[in-house]
């Protein structure tokens, strides 16, 4: 039938078919003149059932309607034309000689918001986290708290051209905290976090505005926003590919990825800007923060392991200092299911300068595969110098933090991924420790 619809348009346009000199073609939005052949035709359909949404009191003879909103019917006969008699199939076939400029107007209308549409995607995540915090070496009112989180953030890209795309991120979220004073504090945020282009200049991938970073070291440096640039280029002869449409074959692509960083982070990251550190404090906030440059290097040795190598540099203007962190990482799936991850850092800090994590994973939980579900403990030594804004909750700018971690993630249905963890840290500067209980519950949507 969609053969028939546009063999039949082609023939119209290019042997000028049209309707008779009593319509007006020339205006899409132009009016039917009233009693017009084709009211009773459309009439006439709908009364054998191809028309639907048919209002009689448009078409009693005494209302006109355009042109474009006649062929919208006619548009709807067509969708139905296999149903039609051999009478109906005539009355189709005239109507859509007559009205082919504004079918084929709402064909290219259809196709270019499909093709919008196209270039548009998204992705939600819904976050609903709880934590039970037992302190000591704190203030009394801090032994014990409880803290509620809840977060959306929306992803959204348009594709401008097949190499390059306009990136927002939008978060949502609420923040409340009952200590064991019996205060409550509570923090709301709702921003537009970051808008970025990115594209290919030739062989290299380029991101510019304000977007978010995780270093390649399993993100235990660094792993926050950035408002800059940064270029990533492949290195090395390209691994084999699976047929077409097919997920590319393990260890495809570029073995060597090098990836270079130049911009801001805000003063404020991490909470470092609490402690005395000249670094992080009396930044020049206002316009532009704290300067950030970063080279990253992650080498995939084959289709199991990964090595990879951060090196990040801070530099505050107003206060002139400058502080470097030297990352290491290594991650490899070491039996079927079982995956092993590694990192270590040192800073040019004096004192607390160091950091490491060991991890071992079995099983891999992923959104949209129902039942999915991994278990993992890691364990973590983080002196307080040691991250700038870590993925992980195995920091503390103030205290240092080391200690293990043990948690579980599961997917009881296509999008959720609920998980609980549990953490016994001490401090490495001072007498303090922590033991925290959490539950997440995140929710995929797109």
């Amino acid at each position: 039938m969609r053969r028939s619809m546009v063999a039949l348009l082609t023939l119209v346009l290019v042997l000028g078919f049209g309707g008779t000199a009593l319509a007006d073609e020339s205006n899409p939005f132009g009016d039917v003149p009233a009693n017009y052949w084709a009211y009773n035709a459309v009439a006439q359909l709908a009364k054998d059932g191809i028309v639907d949404n048919y209002n009689e009191r448009a078409f009693n003879g005494n209302k006109t309607i355009t042109r474009y909103e006649m062929a919208q019917f006619v548009a709807r006969a067509l969708n139905r034309k296999d149903k039609a008699n051999v009478e109906d199939k005539a009355l189709i076939e005239r109507l859509t000689a007559e009205y082919s400029k504004e079918l084929t107007s709402m064909n290219v209308r259809i196709d270019k918001l499909k093709q919008e549409v196209d270039k548009f995607s998204y992705v939600g995540i819904l976050l609903v986290k709880y934590e039970k915090h037992s302190h000591a070496g704190v203030p009394a009112d801090m032994t014990t708290y409880d803290k509620w989180k809840e977060k959306m953030q929306l992803f959204a890209r348009y594709k401008i051209n097949d190499d390059w795309a306009i990136n927002t991120t939008s978060e949502y979220s609420r923040n409340f905290q009952k200590s064991a004073a019996g205060g409550i504090g509570a923090g709301n945020d709702d921003v537009t976090k970051n808008i970025s282009v990115s594209g290919k200049l030739g062989v290299v991938d380029v991101t510019g505005g304000r977007f978010h970073i995780e270093d390649p070291c399993s993100a235990y440096v660094f792993c926050d926003d950035v408002t800059g640039a940064q270029a990533s280029i492949g290195i090395g002869p390209e691994g084999p590919k699976g047929p077409p449409g097919a997920p590319p074959a393990p260890g495809g692509g570029k073995p060597m990825t090098i990836t270079l960083v130049d911009g801001y982070i805000d003063a404020g990251i991490n909470f470092h800007s609490f402690i005395t550190d000249t670094l992080f404090n009396n930044a020049d906030s206002g316009t532009k923060g704290i300067g950030y440059k970063a080279l990253y290097a992650n080498y995939t040795i084959n289709q199991f392991t990964k090595a990879s190598y951060a090196y990040h540099g801070l530099h505050n203007s107003t206060t002139g200092n400058s502080k470097n962190w030297n990352e290491i990482g290594f991650n490899t799936q070491v039996a079927k299911d079982v995956f092993f991850q590694s990192a270590a850092v040192r800073t040019n800090y004096a004192t607390q300068n160091n950091g490491y994590l060991v991890g071992l994973r079995y099983g891999t939980t992923i959104p949209f595969v129902n039942g999915s579900h991994d278990i993992y403990v890691m364990y973590a030594r983080s002196e307080s110098n040691a991250n700038i804004s870590c993925t992980y909750d195995t920091e503390d700018c103030e205290h240092g933090w080391q200690g293990v971690e043990l948690g579980y993630r599961f997917v009881p249905m296509q999008g959720l991924m609920v998980g609980v963890r549990y953490q016994a840290a001490k401090g490495t500067a001072d007498n303090w420790n922590d033991h925290n209980f959490q539950f997440i519950a995140t929710y995929v949507f797109f």
